[in-house]
């Protein structure tokens, strides 16, 4: 019952069993029934109460001379007293059970061996950790205790890997799967291959991990671990995100992550996974369709989980690609969806960066005046937040709106303020882009001298930074500038 957690039944049951042993003088029943309820505190976390009744049982065996039964209460002392983190008081009473074990129950000695080195392990007394695993091993080899050999081999790599040993640790490690295989103990083989996996990974080897996590996630799902088969398909995942080649085999490793969580009911985790579909499709230039459909799940789960900045992101992902898909009256929407949001936030810094979008797209609807109206008050909050970059840019949409409409001075001063930002803080190509605009205005304006000597320095910025865009748009207005020359 204490297994199952039935904490109640199992204190009724254990305390009526202690009651009835000491009405009738049964010591070792009594010894038992304490021992027993002593294990139950501490899974309820009562360890003062547990060491209690441990400290009872231990003097009722004492009384009797049992050493079979000391040797059992002095390890069980020695668990409580772990947990208490008196580690010393721990060790004393091992090496005291450790005196009293008999040869005839190898699996008391080995667990005794066992908690000694995990001891030793915790304090960073590694070899003399070691030498107690090799003395815990001894018995479970000799008595064929395979699945504790397992749990000890697998201790033994651990303390490799801390030592930074990692192929004696991978050579452990490989023998726990072994033996697990050997004798169909699949959560051996799990915590094996997972050790294998971490020292591949910490060698940055994730390609030759990649078997062992496939391995490990169909024993899982045999298993029905489906949080921990969640959590290696995120792992496998994470590795196949590094090569670019693979993107449709990464969202469908996501996928996996993503139904998993939905099963288990994990929403944080699905949220994850959600956002990482998303991502790897739009990487790789995938359908736009798939990546709306995923984030307007993703808005959905971060409105449950009232994750509000989440949501304005994904708003302005979705946004992007409504943009970059000519529909400009559902980008605007989600545009001003995301900008409430932030709003409501107190995010002063997104709200402007969002305004920026939605001029950029109320002048792709021809919608000149909102969109003026939408840069200054996006101006007002980049300035509040001293966000230059994106006044910068918000002054370049300015220009773009006056040069719209031929309110040619009113752009040159836009172009020139965005300019003067981009120099203060060394955006490069944002000064090219600049520099090219000013070209661009001159020329319509006749000015052909001034064109030339601005749309010169916007090539030389392309070209010191290799920027293909703005050098093809250099040399078309070079040409238009040539056109012009030669006809006038």
């Amino acid at each position: 019952m204490t297994q199952l957690g039935k904490y109640l039944d199992a204190e009724e049951a254990l305390e009526s069993s202690l009651a009835l042993r000491g009405q009738i003088g049964d010591e070792s029943g009594e010894s038992n029934a304490l021992r027993s309820l002593s294990f139950l505190r501490w899974h309820q976390g009562r360890s003062r109460d547990a060491l209690i009744c441990n400290e009872r049982a231990l003097a009722i065996d004492q009384k009797r001379g049992d050493s079979k039964s000391i040797s059992h209460d002095l390890t069980n002392l020695a668990a409580v007293l772990q947990s208490l983190d008196d580690l010393d008081g721990a060790l004393a009473k091992l090496k005291d059970a450790l005196t009293l074990e008999a040869a005839g129950d190898p699996f008391n000695r080995m667990t005794i061996f066992y908690n000694i080195a995990n001891i030793h392990s915790k304090q960073s007394r590694y070899d003399e950790a070691l030498r107690y695993y090799e003395e815990a091993l001894r018995p479970c080899i000799e008595h064929r205790l395979y699945i504790n050999q397992t749990l000890v081999l697998g201790c033994v790599a651990s303390i490799y890997r801390k030592q930074e040993k990692l192929e004696e640790s991978l050579r452990y490690y490989q023998q726990v799967v072994d033996i697990s295989k050997r004798i169909t103990y699949p959560q051996g083989s799990v915590n094996g291959l997972r050790g294998i996996v971490d020292i591949l990974l910490l060698r940055n080897q994730a390609g030759e991990a990649l078997p062992y996590l496939l391995e490990s996630i169909a024993i899982l799902r045999n298993l029905g671990d489906m949080a921990n088969e969640a959590i290696t398909w995120e792992i496998v995942a994470s590795i196949y995100e590094q090569d670019k080649d693979r993107g449709s085999e990464t969202v469908k490793t996501w996928d996996q992550v993503r139904k998993l969580a939905q099963r288990l009911h994990d929403l944080p985790r699905e949220l994850n996974a959600v956002e990482a579909m998303v991502r790897n499709i739009r990487r790789g230039g995938g359908d736009s369709a798939d990546a709306l459909s995923y984030l307007q799940e993703a808005c959905r789960l971060a409105v449950k989980l009232k994750k509000r900045e989440s949501l304005g992101r994904f708003l302005n992902s979705m946004a992007i690609i409504e943009w970059g898909l000519k529909r400009y009256e559902l980008a605007l929407s989600h545009y001003e969806e995301a900008f409430t949001v932030y709003r409501e936030l107190g995010d002063d810094r997104n709200a402007g960066f969002i305004l920026n979008s939605i001029a950029v797209t109320l002048r792709s609807l021809s919608r000149i005046d909102e969109a003026i109206i939408a840069l200054d008050r996006a101006l007002v909050l980049h300035r509040k937040t001293n966000e230059r970059l994106y006044e910068g840019q918000a002054l370049a949409v300015m220009g773009h709106l006056h040069a719209d409409r031929d309110q040619f001075m009113e752009a040159i001063d836009a172009y020139r303020q965005s300019l003067s930002i981009r120099r203060e803080i060394g955006d490069s190509l944002g000064q090219g882009w600049m520099t090219y605009y000013l070209a661009l205005i001159y020329v319509r304006q006749s000015h052909i001298q001034e064109g030339k000597s601005f749309v010169r320095q916007a090539h030389d910025i392309a070209s010191t930074y290799d920027d293909n865009e703005l050098r093809q748009a250099c040399l078309d207005l070079e040409n238009k500038i040539a056109i012009i020359e030669r006809t006038s």
